[in-house]
C-alpha cells in the first residue's frame, strides 16, 4: 500500500468537493462542507483506493467522514 500524505488527501478532497484546499485541515469532516456529499464521498473512497491500491469495504467507507479518520485509516 502506497503511503499517502496529509497534503494527498487534502487534495483529493478538494478535487471531488470543490471546496478549496485552504478550508481543509486535520480536523475537517463531511458535515462541515454541503459539497461533501454522498457522490463526493464515493468519489474520495474510489480515488483513494486507486492512491492506495487497498480496497475499502462499504463499512470502512462510510465510517471515513473526516480527513483524520482517513488519515488514521491509511496508516
Amino acid at each position: 500500500m502506497k503511503i499517502v500524505s496529509l497534503k494527498e488527501v487534502i487534495s483529493l478532497i478538494s478535487k471531488n468537493t470543490g471546496v478549496p484546499k485552504t478550508k481543509l485541515n486535520l480536523t475537517s469532516c463531511a458535515m462541515d462542507f454541503n459539497r461533501w456529499d454522498s457522490v463526493a464521498h464515493i468519489r474520495i473512497m474510489l480515488d483513494l483506493e486507486k492512491k492506495t491500491k487497498k480496497k475499502i469495504s462499504t463499512s470502512q467507507m462510510s465510517n471515513l467522514n473526516s480527513v483524520k479518520k482517513i488519515i488514521n485509516f491509511l496508516k
